[in-house]
């Protein structure tokens, strides 16, 4: 980012229109999130040893973008407070994950709950979501995508239609019903499917109908987001079409995956939010990859032991010539 440009406050995008437009891409990986939240803590921290104090994240990137967990960190980053200012310090991102995430993905103890455990896992999601739920709206509130202080490209997937979902702040003025909350956004790009049930809401498609979302993670699509970013302004080559083609092969690769993962009616569709991994494995669609079932059967002696390889002869050392 450029700190000169920004002394004066405001996103790249309000200075010369000339410059290099910033974007600030953060790739999904769960609780992993806390490596992109300690190098964005240590980047502002940077910042406002050059601007003050008051630098944030925001002020310095045109746009901001972020798949699964980095979804989650591209809403906090971007949403404002009651002062029209940064909601979170880059600062506090971290310790966000390290204090909530036990909350959010809880362990059980005893013998019987973990048992317990592994049931519920098989028949579905691992955790219900509840609590990351109510922790994104007690946050979040009201505000909605065009209420971010930067633009912002979150890519998700919905199971209704078998393609990515991109909320993009660029695409508003033409397509309204994406103008969703940022706490329904983040929880849809986060919801791993078996981990969390699939998040569905509506929205105001802005012709006096409304707009369902049936969302999961974002990673299934594009764990990458910069592709989502290229066809908005300032982006590259590279943006949602592309990031709509590979949802594309993603789903030729996994369609079997998605006739659960995403049947074709809404009565269906009410079931697999709650799909498990049980679920997956007997109808077959889950299929271990041939290196792993080889090993397994040559445990078990069912196929013949890999040959040990032959070790390469070594020439005989050339005598010393005596001096």
């Amino acid at each position: 980012a450029n700190s000169k440009l920004m002394a004066g406050g405001g996103s790249a995008a309000e200075g010369d229109k000339s410059k290099v437009v910033t974007i600030l891409s953060i790739d999904g990986g769960g609780v992993r999130g806390i490596i992109p939240a300690t190098v964005l803590a240590f980047l502002e921290k940077e910042l406002q040893k050059l601007d003050g104090p008051d630098a944030r994240i925001a002020d310095y990137f045109d746009v901001v973008a972020g798949t699964s967990t980095g979804g989650l960190l591209t809403v906090m980053l971007a949403a404002p407070d009651k002062d029209g200012r940064p909601l979170f310090d880059a600062k506090d991102l971290a310790k966000f994950y390290i204090d909530e995430s036990p909350k959010i993905f809880p362990q059980k103890g005893s013998i019987f709950s973990k048992i317990g455990s592994a049931l519920a896992l098989a028949t579905g999601p691992k955790y219900d979501g509840k609590y990351l739920h109510s922790l994104l709206r007690r946050h979040l509130g009201d505000t909605k995508l065009d209420g971010a202080l930067t633009h912002v490209v979150i890519p998700a997937f919905d199971i209704a239609y078998l393609q990515p979902t991109i909320f993009s702040s660029f695409q508003l003025e033409n397509q309204p019903a994406k103008n969703a909350l940022l706490s329904d956004i983040a929880i849809g790009t986060s919801a791993a499917p078996t981990f969390f049930p699939a998040h569905y809401f509506e929205t105001n498609d802005g012709k006096g109908g409304t707009r369902a979302f049936n969302l999961i993670d974002g990673a299934v699509a594009a764990n990458n987001p910069v592709y989502s970013i290229g066809d908005e302004p300032g982006g590259g080559a590279h943006g949602p079409r592309r990031a709509a083609a590979g949802g594309q092969v993603i789903h030729s690769h996994l369609h079997r995956l998605w006739d659960i993962i995403a049947p074709k009616t809404q009565v269906q569709r009410q079931g697999c939010r709650q799909v498990g991994r049980l679920e997956l494995a007997h109808q077959g669609r889950l299929r271990p990859h041939p290196r792993h079932v080889q090993r397994r059967q040559r445990r078990h002696g069912r196929l013949p032991p890999l040959r040990p390889l032959r070790r390469p002869r070594l020439l005989p050392p050339v005598p010393a010539h005596p001096v």
